[in-house]
């Protein structure tokens, strides 16, 4: 047991010191994107491989939707899967019962993400102050669930190296929608158009649940 808790909580410190130093070069213009043709449903696979035991700890439903015959994006392939990791462990953090679903669906010129929970919510005042560095929303009890106020903040900076956009709706009580785009310029739907019969994995609407 005392191991577990020295593994668990230095990995919760190298997580936060890659988080500031991403911020670092987030402030300083140094931080490069190293972009690749990629279909939305390899990072979501990764992401879900890599949460599939929280979820099973806590028996939380992971529901994934994804619309079929969506094209491969030019992205920073790592930085995309931070940002989809980012979102789904957070929304868990804060869910106690329900599910966690990410959907994907494509609109006119862009590839729209959702991370929508059953969680706690967030007060409509307190919706801007998330995006602040450092920030954590709600009173004591919330900021005793784990996380450093980094992850929001450094995902909406990714999203807007991207040349998206990133917000999110939500009620008190009612839970939370993450939602994120990525713009698919003219040129990158012809070229992923020509390769993608041959490269993209098939689209399809998942859902992959903790049973009993």
């Amino acid at each position: 047991d005392d191991a577990q808790e020295i593994y668990h909580s230095s990995t919760h410190l190298l997580h936060l010191i890659n988080d500031v130093l991403d911020l670092g070069q987030i402030d300083q213009m140094q931080m490069t994107l190293y972009k690749e043709w990629v279909h939305p449903l390899e990072f979501i696979q990764e992401v879900k491989e890599m949460v599939w035991s929280a979820f099973s700890r806590k028996k939380i439903n992971l529901e994934i939707d994804v619309a079929a015959d969506l094209p491969q994006i030019f992205v920073d392939h790592t930085r995309l899967r931070q940002v989809l990791l980012n979102l789904v462990t957070n929304s868990l953090r804060f869910t106690e019962e329900g599910f966690v679903k990410i959907k994907v669906w494509q609109e006119e010129k862009a590839i729209c993400f959702c991370v929508e929970d059953t969680g706690v919510g967030i007060a409509k005042e307190e919706i801007p102050k998330i995006f602040e560095v450092f920030h954590q929303v709600g009173n004591e009890h919330w900021r005793r669930r784990e996380g450093s106020g980094l992850g929001i903040a450094i995902s909406q900076n990714f999203i807007k190296l991207h040349g998206g956009k990133l917000w999110v709706e939500s009620e008190l009580g009612k839970g939370s929608r993450f939602y994120f785009t990525i713009p698919i310029s003219q040129a990158a739907a012809g070229q992923a158009a020509a390769g993608q019969a041959a490269a993209s994995p098939a689209s399809h609407t998942d859902d992959w649940y903790w049973q009993n």
